[in-house]
């Protein structure tokens, strides 16, 4: 049985980089021939998505290729709500699509499709776990947050384990689709997560009996555990994500249906067409220098400066020579230091405030005034007690000095 599992195309984003990289997808699901193909949330980027826009005709056109391409259809599952919320919805009633909104479960009997009778089963079991909405958070439970958290994992491991219980009765493999955070898993430093972030272990995944969990919701591509996969976002959605393949599963799962425990899951990581991303550091005092080996589709230049050199720097000269490298977009940012703040190391540097003062006169090349360093050097001389004495008997007399 094959599997084509994707997820986290967040169209709305990028729309040409996601329509580059969902075309070459499309047109690659025939060679796979998936006998599912299971989208595991965030598909868009915002939940508030027209249903006439270029991003939903996108989704659509790639949902309806990838239901042509797959023998039992497309399973669709909600993502984060901040991100799908309600716009998976414009699949619903699409033949061959199924879109979960809420965990559940259901079995496919693949008999009028062949069938896996030659691996000695009809039927195989899909269950589904969306990333709870801020509804659903509420009737778990209410109060602070650790009181949510402990009773959100107490639903969270009975509905796997309900999951699991469930699957005994089927004769084949036990498909698990999620969109959550599983604990130890790789995440770019730059990928925003939600205040109420659910995390599983793996542990709690087990108790469904799976053959497979395909997940969504973290965009670095891995096998967080045997047989839990994220298939990662479709393309590099920041900076942050430059190091990260990005691409789909394939995969392929094999062996005796009488025990999900036998079955061997294979998987091949097939990577898009993605814009590759690389971030550059310097200092003004160094040479510009980037090699030919460090040029990608997109370029970030971070220069770090004293803020009077930034006029300095010509940054249209470093696009024009990166772009003509290969270069297709460049960004480029001035990270600038305050002069003041560098030279104030000279004042800190000194003890005696007679130096501090000579030192922080040459910074604002002001002279000190007459008599200044004399008490200076009479204030350091005395004690605290007599120094506080004289101001206040100079204060009671009306002094001015």
């Amino acid at each position: 049985m094959k599997i084509l599992h994707t997820a986290d195309w967040h169209i709305d984003a990028n729309i040409i980089e996601a329509g580059r990289c969902l075309k070459f997808m499309t047109d690659k699901a025939p060679t796979i021939q998936p006998d599912l193909v299971c989208v595991t949330g965030d598909m868009f980027n915002s939940s508030d998505v027209r249903l006439d826009s270029d991003a939903a005709r996108l989704a659509m056109i790639t949902v309806q290729r990838l239901a042509e391409a797959a023998r039992f259809g497309v399973l669709i599952l909600i993502g984060t709500p901040s991100h799908d919320g309600l716009a998976a919805k414009i699949f619903d009633g699409l033949h061959k699509v199924t879109v979960f909104h809420h965990p559940t479960s259901m079995i496919i009997d693949t008999t009028d499709y062949g069938g896996f009778l030659k691996y000695g089963f009809r039927k195989l079991m899909v269950s589904c776990l969306p990333q709870p909405t801020k509804q659903y958070l509420e009737t778990v439970a209410t109060g602070n947050i650790e009181d949510v958290n402990l009773k959100m994992a107490e639903a969270l491991t009975s509905i796997c384990a309900g999951f699991g219980a469930a699957s005994v009765e089927v004769d084949g493999p036990h498909i698990c689709l999620g969109h959550f955070s599983v604990r130890g898993c790789k995440i770019s430093p730059t990928q925003q997560m939600i205040g109420y972030d659910i995390q599983m272990s793996a542990d709690q995944l087990q108790l469904a009996k799976p053959t497979i969990w395909c997940l969504g919701h973290i965009h670095h591509a891995q096998e967080v555990a045997p047989n839990v996969f994220y298939s990662g976002s479709i393309y590099r959605v920041d900076f942050g994500e430059r190091e990260s393949e990005k691409g789909f599963f394939a995969h392929t799962v094999e062996g005796s249906a009488i025990s999900f425990s036998r079955n061997v899951v294979e998987s091949e990581f097939i990577t898009t067409p993605a814009a590759t991303m690389n971030k550059v550091k310097f200092d003004m005092g160094k040479d510009y220098d980037i090699s030919d080996d460090e040029i990608t589709d997109k370029m970030q230049i971070e220069i770090k400066l004293y803020a009077d050199e930034a006029a300095g720097v010509d940054m249209d000269a470093i696009k024009e020579d990166l772009i003509a490298r290969g270069a297709k977009e460049v960004d480029i940012i001035l990270q600038r230091l305050p002069r003041p703040n560098v030279r104030s190391a000279k004042v800190l540097a000194v003890e005696r405030l007679r130096d501090k003062l000579i030192a922080r006169a040459e910074i604002t090349d002001e002279e000190v005034a007459p008599g200044i360093l004399e008490k200076a050097d009479w204030i350091e001389s005395m004690k605290y007690e007599a120094v506080m004495a004289i101001i206040e008997k100079q204060f009671a007399k009306g002094e001015s000095e």
